[in-house]
């Protein structure tokens, strides 16, 4: 496994602190300091590693120190090292494990690695057409700007094809590809 933070003194930001309603619109939206704590762990991700995105499906482990509940800070964690390109996909992640003291004097490290194991294998894309691509692009925009976020799709297990954040990565995967 590959350390990729270790840093003390960090303030943490919690999964809770994630939304907060725009004051002039009334929707809701993601906290500035939920972004800020992402970018943070993302610039850190890239300071503490230079090297290629690591290949799924990935094992992370994540040692912290704060006075916030264990399960808190992990979702901005890993949406940071998604960020920074460290991982490709959090939803990729097989092996999750989370060491936790709670107290003052904070720290962060986390390590990720690989599983090369040959009985684990990840459906890496979705399987719609670019023309079905675009259409479901279309309909979660308007139902995104209709609704306000309250028809976002997540699904556990994964799924490539319907869930909000899958579709929207794919068309960006496939944007860039073209630009290369």
């Amino acid at each position: 496994m590959k350390k990729i933070i270790d840093v003390e003194g960090l303030e943490f930001c919690s999964v809770n602190k994630k939304m907060e309603i725009h004051k002039k619109k009334r929707i809701p939206m993601s906290s500035e300091k939920y972004k800020f704590f992402r970018r943070t762990i993302g610039f850190l991700s890239k300071s503490g590693y230079k090297g290629e995105m690591i290949d799924p499906p990935y094992k992370v482990l994540i040692k912290t120190r704060s006075m916030l509940d264990i399960d808190n800070p992990i979702k901005p964690i890993l949406d940071g090292l998604q960020d920074a390109k460290i991982l490709k996909n959090d939803a990729y992640i097989k092996d999750l494990h989370i060491i936790h003291e709670r107290g003052k004097g904070t720290f962060l490290k986390v390590w990720v690695g690989n599983i090369p194991d040959p009985e684990i294998k990840v459906k890496d894309k979705c399987n719609l057409s670019d023309y079905e691509l675009i259409e479901k692009c279309r309909s979660l925009i308007f139902q995104l700007c209709k609704y306000g976020g309250k028809d976002w799709t997540m699904s556990v297990p994964v799924d490539f094809n319907n869930d909000s954040d899958m579709i929207l990565m794919e068309i960006v995967d496939r944007f860039q590809n073209m630009t290369k």
